[in-house]
């Protein structure tokens, strides 16, 4: 647990830490801001691996400071998901053909999702299951 409560200097140092300890591949951030801009300085001097940056969130800012040569030379992909990253007429469209049919079946008890449960220290087995079969897994870390 990092606070980012605490000095901007500790703040990456402890991230660095955690990344030569465990080199990190999926950072999905609710935060943006000041907090994604210390985990891309660490990720900036060592990135062993390819690193997924999925943001989902801007509770600590809306923009950042983003060298473009940070891109150009690290395997580290940034992308977005949620509610903000489809159009309003792709919501739409979405809620009419899917969601009257999802609620019936939820309705009627027919909505079911097929899931291993697996234990955290175990993460990278349930990643590899869910990339594996070749289609979406609910995986349940227990």
């Amino acid at each position: 647990c990092i606070s980012l409560r605490d000095d901007p200097k500790k703040i990456v140092e402890q991230l660095a830490q955690v990344q030569q300890q465990s080199p990190v591949e999926i950072v999905l951030d609710y935060l943006w801001g000041g907090a994604i801009q210390y985990v891309l300085q660490v990720f900036g001097k060592d990135c062993p691996v390819p690193v997924n940056i999925v943001t989902i969130g801007q509770m600590a800012g809306a923009e950042i400071e983003l060298p473009s040569g940070l891109l150009r030379s690290k395997p580290i992909n940034i992308m977005g998901s949620g509610f903000g990253s489809i159009s309003q007429q792709q919501l739409r469209k979405y809620n009419q053909d899917h969601m009257t049919i999802m609620l019936a079946k939820a309705a009627n008890k027919d909505l079911v999702a097929s899931y291993q449960e697996f234990e955290l220290s175990d993460i990278g087995e349930a990643w590899n299951a869910n990339l594996s079969s070749g289609m979406r897994t609910v995986v349940r870390i227990r």
